[in-house]
């Protein structure tokens, strides 16, 4: 029996074991089995080597080091993505909810996950995280904790000292401090293996600060979840008990995680001011694009193009896009093909191209025409290479306005007076336009759209305070210019070619300081509050 003594036969026939005292420090498999343990983190080696299944050590078992083990990142208990030091390893029993936990999984299910999907269908927000929640248990404490502060969101209701909402809140992050440290255990027990857990509870964090407004925090999940991501592409192979490339867990990683992370790094990187986010770990661009069979595959590819091409979309900065030459031109055809691949795929569904029924196509239109401006003005240095797609501007409005008609009559929407999506949607695009078309009547419609009821948060983006700071920046750039009515009546230095801005979304505040094209210097610091 594997490493045990073996067994002698007596000359009456009868077998006898070798007498050894049983170990209480290995594995319960290894116990079981009686077989000597090798107590290698976070599973044995006699065990993974096998196909068995570890089920980790009892607590206290002291821990062996193994040559060149490589650790992933792992959570600490409020905010944010770190190594830490090895630790005792706590049990980690099927998490059993209480009444609150069971109402905050099943608000989760039936309200939450429908607005997290945005204007698509999203089997991970829909199906795939729940079934893992069912059998893990830091994903469902951290889907609790989720759905709780979801549901302080929207019973707030836009209205500062709402008992109810601030009681849900502080119940949230009670369960998303069990939840994260359930992860912890997760990670020191398992290791590289489980990953797809892993990431998909460190999805379900970074959403979790961002809908409580701690960019920071989530800023710090995000790049820690990217290197993981960019080390299992990398070293996969070499890494301890590593979740394999081709497994189902693998397979879960490649086809439904990444691309949540692809629309989490666009996201970050369409706010102003927002930390650099590395990209080029999970999704890379390619030199063929094939056709597309689903939506799905036409937005995650387009997604995986913009967040490419873009290193600070919509930001304020002097600094143009620093691709390759051999990258730009790749990029410029990507992009061509897309359009092309796109409105083939439409032909061969008509029925898709229907706003009413499927809003996603109007989104990937408008991101496609921003993306094509964006590209087109990659290397320009002057924000008047904007006033040419004049026309583009207005699609991108009369589309917007059209999708937020859609929202506000659907039934997703007409339980709330706030929504929060994680999917990309319109309100970046409409700050877009709000702040770089100089046409008076389109930067107001814009805005005027973002300050439209019901209040929107699209990951990063909250529209009232988006439709605030795009007001100011309109304010900088025409006073003082007497009657604006076209974009030729605001002149170069006048406009905004730099920002930074500090935003504090828990107190609907931001501090920012722009500065002119042309101008060195800076404004004074501007409070900015909705």
């Amino acid at each position: 029996m594997g490493d045990s003594a073996k067994d002698t036969p007596s000359q009456t026939g009868k077998r006898i074991r070798a007498k050894h005292t049983r170990s209480s420090l290995g594995c319960g498999v290894c116990r079981i089995r009686r077989v000597k343990c090798d107590l290698m983190r976070p599973l044995c080696q006699r065990c993974s080597s096998t196909g068995r299944s570890c089920d980790g050590y009892p607590s206290g078992t002291r821990a062996v080091s193994r040559a060149g083990r490589v650790e992933p990142h792992i959570m600490t208990s409020d905010s944010s993505l770190t190594l830490l030091a090895p630790r005792k390893m706590l049990s980690d029993p099927a998490l059993v909810l209480d009444q609150r936990g069971h109402r905050s999984l099943h608000y989760f299910q039936h309200r939450a996950s429908r607005e997290f999907s945005g204007y698509f269908d999203n089997d991970f927000w829909s199906c795939l995280v729940l079934q893992i929640g069912h059998r893990e248990s830091c994903v469902r404490q951290l889907i609790v904790a989720l759905g709780t502060l979801h549901e302080s969101f929207q019973t707030g209701d836009d209205t500062p000292g709402n008992s109810e909402a601030d009681s849900l809140r502080n119940q949230s992050i009670s369960e998303y401090t069990k939840g994260v440290r359930l992860l912890n255990d997760h990670i020191f027990n398992r290791g590289w293996a489980a990953l797809d857990v892993t990431l998909a509870s460190s999805v379900l964090c970074i959403i979790f600060e961002w809908l409580r407004g701690a960019y920071s925090a989530a800023h710090t999940h995000l790049r820690s979840s990217l290197s993981i991501l960019s080390q299992w592409h990398t070293n996969g192979a070499s890494l301890p008990n590593c979740t394999s490339f081709w497994s189902p867990g693998g397979h879960m990683i490649r086809t439904k995680l990444e691309p949540v992370y692809t629309t989490m790094v666009l996201q970050a990187r369409t706010m102003p001011s927002f930390p650099a986010v590395p990209l080029r770990l999970a999704t890379q661009t390619r030199n063929e694009m094939e056709p597309f069979s689903t939506l799905k595959e036409a937005r995650d590819m387009l997604y995986s193009l913009l967040a490419y091409l873009l290193p600070e979309i919509l930001s304020h900065s002097n600094a143009a896009a620093t691709l390759e030459n051999q990258e730009d031109r790749n990029l410029g055809r990507l992009l061509a093909q897309w359009s092309i691949n796109f409105t083939e795929y439409l032909a061969r569904n008509p029925t898709a191209d229907n706003p009413s029924d499927n809003p996603g196509v109007e989104v990937l239109k408008l991101w496609h025409i921003g993306g094509h401006m964006l590209f087109a003005n990659r290397h320009s240095q002057t924000e008047t290479a904007h006033d040419r797609f004049h026309a583009e501007f207005d699609l991108i409005v009369a589309g917007a306005e059209r999708l937020l008609l859609h929202s506000s009559s659907s039934s997703a929407a007409s339980y709330t007076s706030s929504c929060f999506s994680v999917d990309i949607g319109v309100v970046p695009l409409l700050y877009f336009v709000a702040v770089k078309c100089r046409h008076p009547q389109t930067r107001r419609r814009a805005v005027a759209l973002l300050e439209a009821s019901p209040r929107r948060r699209e990951a990063v983006w909250d529209s009232v305070g988006a439709a605030r700071l795009a007001r100011e920046i309109v304010a900088i750039e025409e006073e003082g210019l007497g009657d604006v009515r076209g974009y030729r009546d605001v002149p170069g230095w006048a406009r905004v070619r730099r920002m930074r801005a500090e935003i504090d979304l828990e107190n609907r505040s931001v501090r920012m300081r722009a500065g002119r094209q042309g101008e060195e210097g800076w404004s004074h610091e501007k409070l900015l509050t909705w």
